[in-house]
């Protein structure tokens, strides 16, 4: 999987927006954004680890890490 730069993510955004205002759709579309928690305990799947921060849990867990995914709808 590949991760994009904060910039490039907000390239290829704009250029997105762009072609809608083009075409006229802006105004008509819904664009959702949804990022992955990315907490993962497992070990067998790329080494497991990472970090919840303040929160408990992770994948696949009703507590807060597991449930809570940053999103962006326009």
């Amino acid at each position: 999987m590949q991760t994009l730069s904060p910039s490039t993510t907000d390239e290829i955004i704009g250029q997105l927006f762009d072609i809608l205002d083009q075409a006229g759709l802006r105004d008509d579309t819904i664009i959702i954004f949804q990022s992955d928690h990315g907490y993962l305990t497992e070990t067998r799947t790329f080494g497991g680890g990472g970090r919840a921060g303040p929160y408990r849990g992770a994948k696949f867990s009703l507590f807060e890490r597991g449930i809570r995914v940053p999103a962006i709808i326009s």
